[in-house]
């Protein structure tokens, strides 16, 4: 790869990535916190970009502005798996932190 289009395509994920983090950020604002490290279920703006850098990295979608729905989607999907799929004993998860993520549908943290 060219070095100027890897530059070009970074530039775009950091766009695509704050933008989605801006969505979520704002769609689950009770799990937000500005702590460096905040806990479970929660998490910070920098925290949420990593996280949803990884999954569109694992994803084989084309990162693009006119793809932004089919990201929403698949990063909403993974979290339906975690929530569907969660193991209370394995994850150290409590019955608070699975209700507060019950109620903002928010479970991305949690694994």
């Amino acid at each position: 790869m060219e070095p100027e289009k890897d530059t070009e395509d970074t530039k775009l994920m950091q766009i695509i990535v704050n933008e989605l983090a801006d969505y979520y950020a704002g769609l689950w604002k009770e799990h937000r916190k500005t702590s460096p490290n905040p806990k479970r279920p929660n998490f910070n703006l920098d925290g949420l970009k990593t996280r949803l850098k990884n999954i569109i990295d694992e994803s084989e979608l084309i990162v693009s502005s006119d793809n932004m729905f089919k990201l929403i989607e698949y990063i909403n999907g993974c979290n339906d798996i975690i929530r569907d799929t969660i193991d209370k004993k394995i994850h150290k998860v409590t019955v608070k932190m699975l209700e507060k993520c019950s109620i903002n549908n928010c479970y991305l943290f949690l694994s």
